[in-house]
């Protein structure tokens, strides 16, 4: 697996190019992420009525599916997808932690591994590494035990960038560990914005392909009720880590 230095600056063009000369392949959704990015990240965009509403809109994420699906560049059935939208009532630092903890960064270290507690699978395991130069990693998610949820073993790229007040998390699939036949995918970019000492906008473009979902339709991926449910443990950590310190872990994969 290479290890050459990701851009310093993430626009378009140059992730884009990092991912192709290393050989990954862009996300069927790249440019549709990257439009999402290009949106939010000079501008907040207004800001939610009330804090701590969790708001998940799937109209664009299923536009769009449907619209590969239709020019034959993913399977049927096989994508989920969200954009989120929520104003949280904690600092940064927080949030950031917490994202971090659920792709593998044990609380207060540069890497390791983690146990994070999941909706739909009773067994989870992240294990981050660094990759080169600073705010750069390889995260592996592994999930089992999900009941009629397939097994997942996948790495991804992770790429923090950090500017005054905004904080910027790239996520790209680069390999599966696990048999699939139609390209299993994934494009997760987070941006964190300080509104204050105590409040973080957080925003979330996420998109995935890979999983299929043989109940409630092809579509049932996109219910927001279920994406709901799936937020759930990263809620319960965000409020452990503000009020103790520390997030608790749940099982490993065996």
């Amino acid at each position: 697996m290479t290890e050459i230095e990701p851009p310093v600056v993430i626009t378009r063009p140059t992730y884009k190019s990092w991912i192709e000369k290393n050989g990954w392949g862009l996300s069927p959704y790249f440019n549709f992420a990257m439009d999402w990015t290009d949106r939010f990240r000079s501008d907040a965009g207004p800001l939610p009525a009330a804090p701590d509403e969790w708001t998940v809109d799937v109209q664009d994420a299923l536009t769009q599916t449907k619209q590969l699906e239709q020019e034959g560049e993913i399977a049927e059935g096989s994508a989920a997808g969200y954009d989120l939208t929520v104003l949280i009532g904690m600092p940064l630092a927080v949030v950031l932690e917490t994202q971090l903890f659920f792709a593998g960064k044990p609380i207060g270290l540069d890497e390791g591994e983690t146990h994070p507690k999941d909706a739909f699978y009773s067994q989870a395991t992240s294990a981050l590494r660094t990759l080169a130069g600073r705010d750069n990693y390889f995260s592996q998610i592994r999930k089992a035990a999900g009941g009629i949820y397939s097994d997942q073993n996948y790495t991804t790229t992770l790429l923090v960038r950090r500017t005054d007040g905004l904080v910027e998390i790239y996520g790209h699939f680069i390999e599966s560990f696990v048999p699939a036949d139609d390209g299993p995918s994934e494009i997760s970019i987070v941006l964190l914005r300080k509104i204050s000492p105590y409040a973080t906008l957080l925003r979330r473009c996420f998109r995935h392909t890979g999983q299929h979902y043989p109940w409630g339709g092809k579509y049932e991926a996109f219910n927001p009720r279920m994406i709901h449910m799936g937020l759930r443990p990263f809620v319960s950590a965000l409020k452990e880590l503000s009020t103790t310190g520390r997030i608790s872990e749940g099982a490993a994969v065996h």
